[in-house]
């Protein structure tokens, strides 16, 4: 459908590129103290307007790497970090819209 939502597998190469970029994103913006990780993607649909809108729904880890001023953690570091006790263990659902132009060096998480 053009300019209508399509959903998209969760497990698409473009899907956890944005997927990477939004926890990033969502890191450097957080007040929190502490990394949260991807647990996974939940539901992915996309739009087609000037490049690619990714519309994610996803479940966050909050883990034990605490972040260092000046010193931002990348996806795979993220990912790597360990998580609490599972009885201590944090999550979080987040929705994001991220906003893919290839042809610009430019990603945007809009939401």
């Amino acid at each position: 459908i053009p300019g209508g939502l399509s959903p998209r597998d969760v497990t698409d190469p473009d899907v956890q590129e944005a997927a990477a970029f939004a926890v990033e994103k969502y890191n450097a913006g957080s007040k929190n103290d502490y990394y949260f990780k991807e647990r996974r993607v939940v539901e992915a649909q996309s739009q087609v307007v000037s490049g690619v809108k990714y519309y994610l729904m996803m479940e966050l880890l909050k883990t034990t790497c605490k972040k260092t001023v000046g010193r931002p953690k990348g996806y795979q570091e993220i990912q790597n970090c360990n998580l609490p006790p599972e009885n201590q263990q944090e999550e979080i659902t987040c929705r994001f819209e991220v906003w893919s132009r290839p042809w610009l060096p430019s990603t945007s998480l809009t939401k």
